[in-house]
């Protein structure tokens, strides 16, 4: 038997930052509401009403609209451009104190997206707005839902990689899941492979299990449906290519147990991209790629003390960009110097490059010890006066 409607609902008076005029604001007892379903994307499905209708405040004396829970975290900058914003912009005054149905939360869902532009908030406001109105869309049956995902997906990328975390409510596992979902969702699955195996690579995941099965299912999944996708045409996407090997690497956290100590595992943060078409007068651009390292402990160690003691700015650098720096300094050695068959022959024959002395093979420096042992005897000879 559903509930009264006062018994759901209740109408706060609040005040807007913008105008300073009051109004009332109609608000959900999220306690009344009973769970029918969860989406892998956190979308909730509700049996009597769905509080997300309402998650969006919108002043009807001057149209000001955000998500309730930032609705006056507002800067006197803020103000000044939103008061000039819509005025400019205009307000019909559409009513959203009552009772919404889908339409009009949609409306004030679309209000809050331009009250965003004109305030040029960060790209995570945008996503969750955008998310939340494609669980509208879902819920309608509506195939929009599709283009919210996407200006969601979009918008979330970009906030993972400039805005700190957590974002939100979410924390960076849970963001790197629901970018990986996304992807899922759009039809893109070697993305998606892409950004559930960071969730399952980050030992961060092992604190929230819910989201490391989610991730695990998630990568299956989207694997599956990769496979069945028609490979690209050959010379199209090198950086493509490149990040489907990234993505047989990452798979074997999913399918074998984790590494024994001390060895752990890190990953790039920046998931496999197309680079864009090179400026003719700044520096070559370089594709990224999704790649698994496995690393001994105190090596971890070492790179998260140069990380703390190395900043650009306000920001320090991480164990990725630390890596790749290495990789740089050493990139002009060439392959064939280094005929090493096990870690420390190559450290030895790296350090030998690095020393400006010639590399040899394995097994060759007792030779070359034994040649230059025989050509100082000749030479100690002619000086004495003898033979050798």
């Amino acid at each position: 038997m559903p509930l009264a409607n006062d018994k759901i609902f209740y109408d706060q008076e609040e005040t807007c930052p913008v105008c300073q005029k009051t109004f009332n604001a109609r608000k959900v007892r999220r306690s009344m509401c009973m769970v029918s379903k969860r989406d892998t994307d956190f979308c909730v499905t509700y049996q009597n009403v769905n509080p997300n209708l309402y998650s969006v405040w919108v002043c009807p004396h001057c149209g000001y609209a955000a998500s309730d829970a930032a609705f006056a975290e507002v800067t006197p900058g803020d103000q000044q451009k939103l008061a000039k914003g819509l005025a400019e912009m205009g307000y019909a005054g559409i009513d959203f104190s009552g009772e919404r149905d889908a339409k009009k939360a949609v409306a004030a869902y679309e209000r809050a997206v331009k009250c965003a532009e004109i305030r040029g908030s960060k790209n995570s406001v945008f996503a969750s707005l955008y998310l939340r109105t494609a669980w509208l869309y879902r819920a309608e049956h509506d195939p929009k839902e599709a283009e919210l995902v996407k200006k969601a997906l979009e918008a979330y990328e970009k906030a993972f990689n400039s805005e700190p975390m957590p974002i939100g409510k979410m924390s960076e596992v849970a963001v790197t899941y629901l970018i990986g979902e996304l992807h899922r969702r759009v039809g893109n699955p070697a993305k998606a492979v892409q950004w559930f195996s960071q969730v399952v690579s980050n030992p961060k995941a092992r604190m929230e299990p819910q989201m490391l099965q989610l991730a695990r299912d998630g990568w299956q999944d989207s694997r599956d449906a990769a496979k069945k996708q028609p490979a690209e045409p050959k010379g199209t996407a090198a950086a493509g290519e490149a990040g489907a090997a990234g993505q047989e690497g990452a798979a074997k956290p999913v399918t074998a147990p984790p590494a024994a100590k001390p060895a752990v595992a890190f990953v790039s943060t920046q998931p496999a991209q197309t680079p864009p078409a090179p400026v003719p007068s700044g520096p070559k651009l370089r594709a990224k790629v999704v790649s698994v390292l496995t690393i001994y402990a105190d090596q971890a160690e070492w790179l998260k003390k140069v990380s703390s003691a190395t900043r650009v700015g306000k920001k320090r650098l991480d164990s990725q960009a630390i890596v790749r720096a290495l990789l740089d300094s050493v990139i002009h050695v060439e392959p064939k110097l280094l005929k090493g068959h096990t870690e420390e022959e190559m450290l030895g024959l790296f350090k030998a490059v690095q020393a400006g002395r010639p590399a040899q093979p394995a097994g060759a420096a007792r030779g070359a010890i034994a040649t230059k042992t025989a050509a100082q005897a000749r030479e100690a000879s002619k000086v004495a006066g003898g033979t050798a």
